[in-house]
């Protein structure tokens, strides 16, 4: 056999053939991907192609003409209510509408990427991006329909431009950590536990676990999950609705003119209640509403939510890196199992890596960084507000990117690998002292004459500095029981305790008893976000 034929066949029988490979065209979405100038929109696109439907410039416009239109037939029927009685029911600014089909019409228009891309040519006059894609409206409106031209001022009337972008990133980021976020994370940790159940089927896997890296005490791998899975799901009380707890709170918004004194609007129509119709509107975006605000919200919430995911990410950062240290050698108690042409390196063929999480590490850690620079800057605007937070949120997909790229990216790293109890068994041998904290704690409850900790300490560790290996410590420890004329009884309980299994029996009850609790709280966060209402 050739050295080329041994070459294909290290790749295993799925691999297509040489010239197949050779052969191969990318499509023009390959060509595309291949063509991304960050890895986010081009390697890892599998993991981020759903957001072009929630942060791209096409979904962010459609939002936008969508929240604009929204408030102008809001603003209709309030109209309508002051025609008679008004201070100023004579002059309303929508004017009376004549047709019955007002509303099918309204729904003609800025429905598609052409009107997004018509509102971008009108930003090169406007050099503003919202007058310019409320102008379109007007424009589109006004010429398709010109029985609508006495109303169109009541596009956008009385508003700043952060009532309506504001709006927006408020359901973009509704969108982003409620409906995906939210269900990723939650798909994390069941997959966690799972894995978990599946591996602990028949018995606990007992593993040493380590404090200051060194050898502690014995534990299970479900306890070890659920630590992380606890932790996660406490932090996600903190996006709870503080008076309805049932409820998640959304992200906010406002509505109230240039500075948030609603000026314009009082001065216009100086009898209806503004403030009441801003936060009926706001609350119908599926936002909550923020009465005492500037230019801008003053980003409470959104701050809050960021530290929150940001704290999340560091259990589940801790979590991946744990579990690499458990695959590396020389611990290896996990092992990447290994799959028919894969390599571990390009020169040695002695290993095998775990890329996956490795990478995904730094994604989170990347995205943490933004997060935290997002709760910085956020609510330092100057004064009432300025343009900052526009580059800001219009960037949020770039934050949260990371973050679903390396949450698949642990998940498949993670369900690759298989315990290797031998690697495990082997460290207990020449590490029994695990036991040394229950041992001498036993003693001391026994109240026995001398230090139990030192008694322990001269079992578990040699003169030299070295551990003691099973044998030893066995041997050191019958010595010990003789010495202290320990009763028999005692003598077997404390012998018991050599054999890892007979020291995790809470530990493996309680995270057990968390997977059942957390089970049932993931199927609660699940239904609360589904509960977060997104318009359109």
């Amino acid at each position: 056999m050739s050295k080329l034929d041994e070459l294909v066949k290290g790749y295993g029988l799925n691999f297509p053939g040489i010239q197949t490979i050779l052969s191969a065209v990318p499509t023009e979405a390959e060509k595309l991907r291949l063509r991304a100038p960050i890895p986010g929109l081009g390697r890892y696109a599998e993991s981020t192609r759903f957001l072009e439907e929630i942060t791209s410039s096409e979904a962010v416009g459609l939002l936008r003409f969508l929240v604009a239109k929204d408030y102008f037939k809001a603003l209709c029927d309030t109209m309508d209510c002051y025609l008679e009685g008004g201070k100023y029911g004579n002059k309303t600014v929508c004017g009376e509408i004549k047709c019955d089909d007002w509303l099918a019409i309204l729904e003609q228009i800025g429905v598609s990427i052409d009107d997004v891309y018509r509102a971008e040519l009108m930003e090169k006059f406007t050099e503003h991006d919202t007058a310019a894609a409320t102008d379109y409206l007007k424009l589109a409106l006004g010429a398709k329909f010109p029985k609508f031209e006495p109303m169109l001022d009541g596009f956008h009337f009385g508003l700043t431009s952060e009532d309506n972008i504001g709006l927006v990133f408020g359901i973009v980021l509704n969108k982003l950590v409620f409906k995906h976020f939210f269900p990723e994370l939650i798909g994390l940790c069941e997959f966690l536990m799972a894995y978990a159940r599946t591996i602990e089927k028949d018995k606990p896997l007992v593993l040493p676990w380590l404090t200051h890296e060194q050898g502690a005490e014995a534990t299970t791998l479900g306890k070890i999950f659920m630590n992380r899975v606890c932790a996660i799901i406490d932090l996600l009380e903190n996006f709870k609705d503080r008076k309805h707890t049932n409820y998640l709170r959304p992200f906010s918004g406002k509505l109230s003119s240039a500075i948030g004194n609603y000026t314009t609007l009082y001065a216009a129509y100086p009898d209806i209640d503004w403030r009441n119709f801003a936060k009926l509107f706001v609350e119908s975006q599926g936002l909550t509403y923020v009465e005492m605000a500037d230019q801008c919200v003053p980003y409470t919430i959104e701050v809050s939510y960021f530290a929150t995911i940001a704290n999340i990410l560091s259990q589940v950062i801790k979590l991946a890196d744990d579990f690499v240290k458990m695959v590396r050698t020389p611990a290896q108690f996990f092992v990447k199992v290994k799959k028919a042409g894969t390599k571990g390196s390009s020169i040695m063929p002695n290993k095998s890596n775990m890329w996956n999480i490795e990478g995904a590490i730094r994604m989170l850690r990347e995205a943490q960084d933004k997060l935290f620079f997002y709760c910085k800057e956020l609510p330092q605007y100057p004064e009432a507000g300025n343009m900052g937070r526009s580059y800001l949120m219009r960037n949020i997909g770039n934050v949260f990117m990371p973050i679903f790229i390396g949450l698949v990216r642990i998940k498949k790293e993670i369900g690759g690998c298989a315990p290797n109890q031998a690697k495990i068994d082997a460290f207990f041998h020449e590490y029994p002292g695990l036991c040394g904290s229950i041992i001498q704690t036993v003693l001391k409850r026994e109240n026995i004459a001398g230090d139990a900790y030192r008694e322990i300490e001269k079992i578990a560790i040699n003169p030299d500095g070295t551990y003691t290996n099973a044998e030893q410590f066995r041997q050191g420890l019958d010595e010990m029981c003789t010495r202290l004329n320990l009763p028999a009884q005692l003598k077997e309980e404390l012998l018991s305790y050599l054999s890892p299994e007979n020291g995790i029996g809470e530990a493996d009850k309680l995270a057990k008893e968390k997977m059942a609790e957390m089970s049932t709280k993931f199927l609660m966060y699940k239904e609360m976000a589904r509960g977060i209402y997104i318009p359109g």
